[in-house]
C-alpha cells in the first residue's frame, strides 16, 4: 500500500506482489465516495453515438438519455454503493413512451458501448440478462478521442474491467496518444495516425501525463496483465 497526494488528489494505491496496482481508494467518506463513483460513472456515458447499422442517434447527457430526439430521465443502479454499470431509463412523460425503457447494462467497446437488456429476478434478487434486447452503438464523433475521460476520472468504478485486452490495450496507449506519444508498434502507429485529433510530438521526452492519467495507466495494465481476465462476454446467453 502506498498513500499519495498530488494534482489535488489524497488516495491510497493498493498493489499485487508483481508491483501491479489493482486498487485506488479516495480519502473520502462512504457517502461522498458512493455520490463520487456515480459521477464518474456518468462522465463515461456522456456523448453522441450512432446505433450500429441504423440511422437512429443517442445522446447522453448527465441526467438524460435522448433517442432520435425524444428525451428520458436515467438513474445509475448501484449495489451496496458500488456502481454496477447498469441504468434504468425512466420516461420524463409517463404517458409518453421511450425506446429504451427499462433496465441495461452498459458494456463499453472500442467503438462506442453495447446496451443488454436486464429483468429483474424474483428469486435471486438481482438483475439478469433478457437475452433479448441487445444493442449496439458507435460514438458519432471522431474528432473526440474515444476514452478522453480517463484523463480527468479515475477507473475506480472497475467497468473497464468488462473489456477485452484488445480494447484494453488501446484505451491505455490512447492515454499516450492524446500527448502525442509516437509508438514503435506498427498496429499502434496506424490506428492513431487514423484519428484526427492525433498530432505526434518532436520527442517522447515531451509526453507528461497526469496524476490520474498514470493511475489509469497502471489500473489498466495489471488486467491486461492478469492470466484470469477472460474477455467480458457482450453476446446474449440465449
Amino acid at each position: 500500500m502506498r498513500h499519495q497526494k498530488r494534482d489535488g488528489l489524497d488516495v491510497l494505491c493498493f498493489y499485487d506482489s508483481y508491483n501491479l496496482l489493482q486498487t485506488v481508494m479516495s480519502n473520502e467518506t462512504e457517502w461522498d465516495a458512493q455520490k463520487l463513483n456515480i459521477a464518474r460513472f456518468k462522465e463515461q456515458l456522456i456523448g453522441e453515438f450512432e446505433q450500429k447499422g441504423s440511422p437512429s442517434e443517442l445522446v447522453i447527457e448527465w441526467d438524460k438519455v435522448i433517442d432520435n430526439s425524444v428525451p428520458a430521465n436515467y438513474e445509475v443502479e448501484t449495489f451496496n454503493g458500488l456502481v454496477m454499470g447498469y441504468i434504468t431509463v425512466v420516461p420524463d412523460d409517463a404517458k409518453r413512451n421511450h425506446r429504451l425503457q427499462g433496465t441495461w447494462e452498459i458494456i463499453s467497446t472500442l467503438d462506442g458501448f453495447i446496451l443488454c437488456g436486464l429483468t429483474f429476478n424474483d428469486d435471486s434478487g438481482w438483475w439478469e440478462r433478457d437475452g433479448i434486447n441487445y444493442i449496439e452503438f458507435h460514438k458519432s464523433n471522431p474528432d473526440v478521442p474515444r476514452f478522453a475521460y480517463t484523463s480527468t476520472t479515475l477507473l475506480n468504478d472497475k467497468q473497464f474491467r468488462k473489456m477485452n485486452k484488445s480494447t484494453l490495450r488501446i484505451m491505455r496507449n490512447e492515454i499516450m496518444a492524446r500527448h502525442g506519444y509516437r509508438f514503435q508498434s506498427k498496429d499502434l502507429q496506424e490506428y492513431f495516425s487514423s484519428m484526427p485529433w492525433y498530432k505526434p510530438a518532436a520527442s517522447n521526452d515531451e509526453v507528461k501525463l497526469n496524476f490520474i492519467e498514470r493511475l489509469n495507466v497502471e489500473l489498466i495494465k495489471a488486467v491486461e496483465n492478469d492470466p484470469n481476465h477472460d474477455d467480458y462476454v457482450t453476446e446474449p446467453q440465449q
